[in-house]
């Protein structure tokens, strides 16, 4: 059960989508999520694929590196808005 950043009402199992142009830090974050009782749906490194992961997974939560986001990347949330799961800052 997830805990952090957020409880998930039922306590289930909180799925994540993690976009991070950092391999080794978006793995450390996979492991932190995990411990944390989260499950990270996938982990993709920009923009690409990310319409079709979101309407696939339907995180509902997706964790993005904002301290170098792509403009595709912030173009691509954007236009999701509408259905998007709720987004954190993911600054360090």
């Amino acid at each position: 059960m997830c805990s952090w950043p957020v409880d998930c009402p039922d306590h289930r199992t909180l799925t994540v989508l993690v976009i991070d142009e950092s391999r080794s830090r978006a793995g450390e974050i996979r492991g932190g999520l995990g411990l944390a009782g989260c499950h990270v749906a996938a982990i993709l490194a920009g923009p690409e694929g990310l319409t079709a992961e979101v309407e696939k997974l339907q995180p509902e939560l997706i964790l993005i590196d904002t301290a170098s986001p792509g403009r595709d990347t912030l173009e691509s949330l954007a236009a999701m808005h509408r259905d998007l799961p709720q987004v954190l800052d993911a600054r360090g």
